[in-house]
């Protein structure tokens, strides 16, 4: 195992000048050497200062670890060593991190503008204590950086869907770290919808609050969960969350969905999953407006 933790910080803050930190953002990553460093300059970038950046590796064998040790200043805690996937290194941050709130991020995404933290500070702090999880909107962008769509609208409209996928954008979410105290983790045993289960018992105790026009980060396709090759897999773990929180397995929303990502899947397997992502994109006509 490595660990590294940051120089102390003196800097005001320009919301609270209190030391107590705010913030964590919990990363996870696994041979991210090609973008990682995107997503620290973002962290590091910011106005605000009640913040840490975890970064938790799997045990990566290209340049990140070398990456995380020459960013050490900017990282205030990370560890490399093998684990059981996304779920668990996120619980791992979760032991680490001491903020009161934790936005977790995948190594290709990245916070999108220096006062962003800052702005959603503002919200953070204005809710009550009953508050479990605030979001924001995020941009998806290509290799290139190109925008390609806006995620994101008030709970009021994601409610319904919510209860047969994930329509929150969890790049934008931030979850009081108490309330891994009153459900848990995540379940390790989920490869693409940890986050959707964590979610579902979140909204048991109270509803997620939206940070209107507040666009938090922006996130890289292409990661697994993205994947034309894999959707199907993903919403047969949304089925899984569901059942195991007593809700409907399965639901006609989900039902089209899943028969999509099956056509999706085997169009895929054909051109390739970037390919696949282009042609559905041409088909629908994809304007960047906010669409979840």
């Amino acid at each position: 195992m490595t660990k590294v933790d940051r120089e102390d910080q003196t800097v005001s803050d320009s919301v609270d000048s209190t030391s107590e930190c705010l913030i964590s953002v919990i990363v996870a990553t696994f041979n991210a050497g090609a973008f990682i460093q995107s997503c620290i300059s973002a962290f590091s970038d910011q106005e605000f200062q009640r913040k840490e950046l975890v970064i938790v590796d799997g045990g990566s064998t290209d340049a990140t670890v070398d990456l995380l040790s020459r960013n050490a200043k900017h990282v205030s805690h990370w560890i490399s060593e093998p684990d059981q996937g996304i779920c668990d290194a996120w619980n791992k941050g979760v032991q680490i991190a001491s903020g009161k709130w934790i936005l977790f991020l995948g190594a290709d995404d990245f916070l999108l503008s220096p006062n962003v933290l800052t702005e959603v500070a503002l919200h953070l702090e204005a809710l009550p204590e009953s508050c479990r999880v605030a979001y924001g909107k995020i941009l998806t962008v290509s290799k290139r950086g190109d925008t390609l769509d806006q995620w994101g609208r008030p709970w009021i409209d994601l409610k319904d869907s919510f209860r047969s996928m994930m329509t929150i954008p969890h790049q934008g979410v931030f979850h009081r770290k108490s309330l891994f105290d009153e459900v848990g983790g995540f379940d390790i045993s989920l490869r693409f919808a940890g986050d959707y289960d964590l979610l579902l018992r979140a909204i048991e105790l109270s509803p997620p609050q939206f940070m209107d026009g507040t666009v938090v980060t922006a996130m890289g396709v292409g990661g697994v969960s993205s994947r034309p090759t894999l959707s199907a897999s993903v919403l047969q773990e949304f089925r899984i969350a569901r059942r195991n929180r007593g809700w409907p397995a399965v639901t006609l929303p989900w039902l089209w969905a899943y028969i999509k990502a099956r056509v999706k899947g085997v169009i895929a397997k054909a051109l390739g999953d970037d390919a696949t992502v282009d042609l559905v994109r041409r088909l629908k006509g994809v304007s960047g407006d906010s669409r979840h």
